[in-house]
């Protein structure tokens, strides 16, 4: 033992002032940042891309992009760039939600490329007939070319998954109509019990019936 610290010679020790720094903890992504804060933010794509670096979950990011506001201060391409931007950042489009897979449909749906569009819509309402907003696009097209045999195929999955959809239930009933040539009350009874009657259901009819040329005191 040195001679300093023996008993008879014991000094005082010394004051030592530590010198500590503030140490700042790296921060983690932000995956609790609310939507709408998120939406403030992006006002270009590389701030989108900063976004989603910093780990911003899916579904906020779903959320920010398909508000109304947030779109109307972009046109139609610059959107579509926004979800090509997410869909390649979570690693493509079969890796992503179903909500994000839908927004980009409609996306290249809104720029024109709607060839394009019913493909993929096509290939992701086979894929998950449960997706009722992709459903949508496939079943508008079939209306829209009169393939009511199909049209009734592929909504009568889209029911077995989620009866109680209004859209899905509209367009199967509008196909039974067209197949069948029965009545609108016929085609549309048991869409109006799976949908307890919901007012967009009761809508269509009315809108039928006066398409069909019912009596005044039918509709």
């Amino acid at each position: 033992r040195p001679l300093s610290l023996s008993i008879n010679q014991q000094k005082s020790r010394p004051t030592v002032t530590a010198m500590v720094s503030k140490h700042q903890p790296k921060q983690k992504a932000n995956r609790s940042e609310k939507s709408w804060n998120l939406r403030k933010r992006i006002e270009s794509k590389s701030d989108l891309v900063n976004a989603l670096e910093d780990g911003a979950a899916q579904m906020t990011i779903v959320r920010a992009l398909n508000n109304y506001t947030f779109k109307k201060r972009f046109n139609d391409k610059s959107m579509l760039e926004f979800y090509e931007i997410a869909i390649e950042h979570y690693g493509g489009l079969d890796s992503c939600e179903d909500s994000l897979q839908t927004q980009y449909v409609w996306a290249l749906n809104n720029v024109g490329q709607k060839e394009k569009a019913n493909q993929l819509a096509n290939e992701l309402f086979a894929a998950n007939p449960s997706n009722s907003d992709i459903g949508f696009l496939v079943f508008s097209r079939l209306r829209r070319e009169k393939k009511w045999s199909e049209l009734f195929e592929l909504t009568s999955q889209a029911i077995d998954l989620t009866p109680s959809n209004i859209h899905v239930n509209i367009f199967h009933s509008t196909a039974l109509l067209n197949l069948n040539k029965s009545s609108v009350d016929e085609a549309f009874a048991d869409s109006r019990v799976r949908t307890n009657d919901n007012w967009r259901l009761m809508c269509e009819i009315i809108k039928l019936c006066s398409r069909f040329k019912h009596a005044d005191e039918d509709l």
